[in-house]
């Protein structure tokens, strides 16, 4: 019975060196763009018997969900015209924290349009770009929503694009939806981003070295990250390495605390990345041609499925998708995902692969520590960095939500746990 509490005390907070007060939570939800299913969010903590335990519901469903590294998940709710940002607060994961947008303007998430999360190190802003109109020359007003908990009178106010200085992504999670993306652009030695449609005039983020190859004066560049420690640019456009033939996405990263800069090709022109602290976490993907092209071929029939699909959850439910029909509609339509992760250290050039042969994994958290928490399809795994290696991997969880748990943190256990541990 000891051995089991030990156990279970150290999957629950092993993240954060606790003693017996820590939980490990994860968020599950399903982002729906611009259909009309809708499915809720769920926060989970690690419960019994390798089962997830359900904590709350924080939405009824979401439409764009980001994630402030060790302080806040927001998801704005309902999809198609988001009105509501629910807040999950990993210092008090328990408590309910929604707020309203009221405006009679549309709120419009797409990379033409402002979005996105502002901070340096202190508290956390989400900034929304609203429209009355679809039109590419409506005017598209500023709103910032204050997610941090605040004694302001009220937590939506008009925002202003220079604050955008302090933008900040971790960039994209794993699973079947394709994620939104941010775009910078170059003017001279300048990355800037718009706070508006295209064509509109762009904030400085920050200064590119006069060697800068990539892009060109007035081109677009993706942000892949960025908070106050890195920058992570990104060239989405398909190339081909020299060397390998193959697609590689070329990234350029700088270390804001030393103000250098480094380069860095990923497997894959269209892979998607989310960096925790100084590791990068890679789902490798590999852009689908058209016929006559040489590389995985574009198939609207889906008759080449990427691995592991037939394990995938085929038939949805009012609170569950369809797995295998969302790949097929979503990332796996214009990608192939072959099942292979990837953790680069961007400070030292460590570089470990993780291959799950299932195109449903993601790397979940990796820590300071050497923690990483990974997950395919069902499954979530946990596992400790050793060098360049992975070891002592441990299934922690497997149950029917996991394929949709994109997010997972370390937080307060619940009081009536907390009470009742020793």
């Amino acid at each position: 019975m000891l051995k089991d509490l030990v156990i279970a005390c150290f999957l629950a907070g092993l993240l954060a060196g606790c003693g017996y007060s820590e939980s490990l939570y994860f968020l599950a939800a399903t982002k729906t763009d611009y259909g009309l299913a809708v499915y809720p969010s769920s926060l989970y903590r690690l419960g019994p018997d390798k089962r997830l335990s359900l904590v709350r519901v924080v939405s009824p469903g979401s439409y764009y969900v980001q994630e402030c590294e060790g302080e806040i998940i927001s998801v704005l709710y309902p999809n198609i015209t988001p009105t509501q940002i629910s807040i999950v607060h990993m210092a008090d994961p328990t408590r309910a924290d929604d707020v309203v947008i009221h405006s009679e303007s549309l709120i419009v998430l797409d990379w033409f349009d402002s979005l996105g999360l502002v901070t340096n190190g202190g508290p956390v802003d989400q900034f929304l770009g609203l429209t009355k109109g679809p039109e590419l020359d409506s005017k598209i007003d500023l709103e910032k929503v204050a997610l941090s908990l605040t004694s302001l009178p009220s937590r939506v106010s008009p925002g202003s694009p220079q604050d955008f200085t302090h933008l900040y992504t971790m960039g994209m999670a794993g699973g079947p939806s394709n994620d939104f993306m941010l775009f910078g652009y170059r003017e001279g030695n300048n990355l800037l981003f718009r706070t508006g449609r295209a064509g509109s005039k762009g904030v400085p983020i920050d200064t590119l070295p006069e060697s800068f190859r990539i892009p060109e004066n007035k081109e677009d560049i993706g942000i892949l990250a960025a908070n106050p420690s890195y920058l992570i640019l990104g060239n989405y456009y398909i190339q081909q390495d020299s060397k390998s033939k193959d697609d590689v996405t070329h990234l350029f990263i700088l270390d804001r605390t030393k103000g250098a800069w480094k380069e860095l090709q990923i497997p894959g022109g269209t892979s998607r990345m989310r960096l925790f602290g100084s590791w990068l976490a890679v789902i490798q993907q590999w852009p689908r041609h058209a016929p006559g092209m040489p590389g995985p071929p574009w198939e609207p029939l889906h008759l080449y499925p990427d691995p592991g699909r037939a394990k995938e959850r085929g038939i949805g439910s009012a609170n569950l998708p369809d797995v295998r029909l969302a790949y097929s509609s979503g990332a796996a339509r214009d990608s192939k995902i072959p099942g292979i992760l990837e953790l680069d250290n961007i400070q030292d050039g460590r570089r470990i692969t993780i291959k799950t042969n299932q195109e449903d994994s993601e790397i979940l958290l990796a820590t300071a520590a050497g923690v990483v928490l990974y997950r395919v399809n069902d499954t979530i795994f946990e596992a400790h960095i050793q060098g360049s290696a992975l070891v002592n991997r441990t299934t922690i969880a497997k149950d029917t939500d996991v394929p949709e748990v994109h997010w997972a943190f370390t937080g307060p256990s619940p009081p009536a746990d907390a009470a009742n541990e020793p």
